[in-house]
């Protein structure tokens, strides 16, 4: 016990003089990472530019032993995963921390860089990628084991002296996982890959034999329940493609993420079964390659119809992107041996990098797409007309209005609404008095509220903004008058006359020669409250706002006060307006 105590501990130190590069960005990483659980500081940009700093620094280690055994050239290796870390920290530094981008371009760049660090010893050396995965997969499942026992552990031991002896603040369970999986578990995954091959070539040391061979305890697994699982399930989705093309299959978008796993598992299986000699793994590397085609085929031609009608989001392109890598890799498997399987990493990587580099990057291609699907539909619309934007008329179809919402929101998830130059300053999308003001509907439907009664109120002494307005009045349409009844008369300083009357459900302005000059729908006071938590009473002036302007004149209504009950009849029963004028 104690020799192999000694032992691991001695692979440890091993595994910090080997990768001395790695070990520091891993020590800063956690570093910063108990910085931000003590100070609550926003850090994340820093802590995911060390873990790719570690990976870069890793993949340059295994460069350098492969082709190179000088000090010169692991220190060129080292400058360069350096710069590579620099680059990353420059494709994100403006991003916000808790944003989709960053999440994507960290898991995607990690990825990239973890199967190149796999996958380079294997370049033209003397083991095959599909063994130099094994022993990554086999360290990584140990790694991961050992510091989930060790935070495990350390928690139970906090938890005991919080309970018996003094109180410990809860943060101290978060330092005891940063310790055990920021710095343990990746020191422990490099320290049981062992050295391949390297630039003077010769067969692998009998540890390096030890590490890329399958364990009995898994090939079992592998050939007699995970195979077999996996060649039943792709049967299912063959008989779903094939009994679906003709309708659900193109349009049946909660499939993708469903194929996305299926494929991963698939190709991981393969890669990992490739040297297994039972009957299971040979008959399912045969057939699950070929039987990839299809399936990752008619994915992407769903994806992509898909995407050509609502605009492309980062999601939908790494599905495609993905869905090529799957065809490819099925094409790859099924013509080369199964020692040639590094070129499905080699695929990866490049994949990976065409979607982070501009201009054919995922997130400038979406932004690009879902701005020109917003415009578009707003164009068609006759919402958007010489780069100025005009409210919703009421004659926009549901689906064109479900089409600018999505585009809004995949452009905000993605933190480019600052590339539209024709939006209102400082819009959000969360704000529904802005969105509503901008594009005449709400954003959100909400539930069905059928019975629920609404009841909001402005507070009509705080003053109120009435320049480039002509004319002042209170009104109480649905109390005073019915349709097509007159609310008051105006006459400008030329002496024309204009007359505000109440029409099909709006207010509206006439000229002396009895033309509307401009009117504004009541339903959209309905449509804007309706979505409003019940709870809701007091309104900012912004959410009492409401704005219709006409070629000549326009009108800005601000709601008093509104009740009514919810309903199909959509009838109020108290509405007091405060209507401001802005006459030719």
């Amino acid at each position: 016990m104690r020799e192999a105590i000694i032992k691991r501990f001695g692979g440890l130190l091993d595994s910090i003089r080997r990768y001395p590069l790695t070990v520091a960005f891993l020590m800063i990483q956690a570093v910063l990472t108990a910085s931000a659980v003590g100070s609550r500081a926003e850090l994340m940009k820093y802590i995911v530019t060390c873990a790719i700093g570690a990976l870069s620094a890793a993949s340059a280690e295994a460069v350098y032993e492969r082709f190179f055994n000088s000090v010169k050239s692991r220190i060129l290796a080292y400058v360069a995963a350096v710069v590579v870390t620099g680059l990353f920290f420059l494709s994100v530094r403006v991003l916000q921390d808790s944003g989709m981008e960053l999440v994507i371009r960290t898991f995607v760049t990690g990825g990239a860089l973890f199967v190149f660090y796999v996958w380079i010893a294997a370049a033209g050396s003397a083991v095959t990628f599909n063994e130099t995965f094994m022993a990554a997969f086999k360290s990584l499942v140990q790694s991961i084991l050992f510091a989930g026992v060790l935070f495990l552990g350390c928690a139970a031991i906090i938890a005991a002296i919080n309970t018996l002896i003094v109180h410990i603040d809860e943060d101290a369970y978060l330092h005891a996982s940063n310790i055990a999986f920021t710095l343990f578990a990746p020191i422990l995954f490099f320290s049981l890959i062992p050295r391949y091959p390297g630039k003077d070539g010769g067969e692998p040391s009998d540890i390096a034999r030890k590490r890329v061979s399958c364990p009995r305890v898994l090939e079992v697994l592998l050939s007699y329940i995970v195979i077999p699982l996996t060649a039943v399930f792709t049967v299912i989705l063959l008989i779903y493609i094939v009994s679906n093309i003709g309708g659900a299959f193109w349009t049946d978008n909660l499939l993708e993420p469903l194929l996305v796993s299926y494929t991963v598992i698939g190709i991981v299986v393969t890669i990992l079964s490739g040297r297994l000699e039972n009957q299971f793994a040979v008959w399912f590397n045969r057939i699950f390659p070929k039987a990839l085609i299809p399936i990752a085929g008619f994915q992407i031609v769903a994806s992509a119809l898909a995407a050509g009608d609502t605009g492309v989001t980062p999601g939908s392109y790494y599905v495609i992107l993905y869905g090529v890598f799957a065809v490819l890799s099925g094409l790859a498997l099924s013509i080369l041996p199964m020692k040639k399987s590094g070129v499905v990493a080699a695929l990866l990587v490049a994949l990976s990098i065409v979607s982070l580099v501009p201009p054919v990057d995922a997130f400038s291609l979406s932004a690009a797409s879902q701005i020109n699907t917003l415009e578009t539909t707003l164009t068609e619309n006759g919402m958007l007309v010489d780069g100025q934007l005009t409210p919703y008329s009421g004659t926009s179809a549901p689906e064109d209005k479900d089409r600018i919402v999505e585009a809004l929101r995949s452009l905000d998830n993605i933190d480019k609404l600052d590339r539209i130059n024709w939006l209102p300053e400082d819009f959000s999308v969360y704000d529904d008095a802005a969105f509503f003001a901008a594009f005449g509907f709400n954003m959100y439907t909400g539930p069905d509220q059928s019975g629920q009664y609404i009841s909001v109120y402005y507070d009509s002494t705080q003053p109120l903004p009435v320049t480039d307005y002509d004319v002042y009045m209170d009104l109480r349409p649905y109390w005073q008058f019915g349709d097509n009844e007159r609310f008051g008369t105006v006459t400008d300083a030329g002496g024309k006359i204009y007359t505000l009357r109440s029409v099909d459900g709006s207010i509206a302005l006439y000229d002396d020669g009895g033309a509307m000059l401009v009117a504004f729908a009541l339903d959209n006071i309905y449509a804007r409250y309706t979505v409003y938590p019940a709870d809701k009473h007091e309104l900012n002036l912004d959410e009492a706002t409401f704005t219709a302007d006409g070629d000549t004149a326009g009108l800005k209504i601000i709601v008093q006060t509104a009740q009514y009950e919810i309903n199909n009849v959509k009838d109020y029963e108290g509405l007091q307006l405060i209507v401001l004028v802005d006459l030719p």
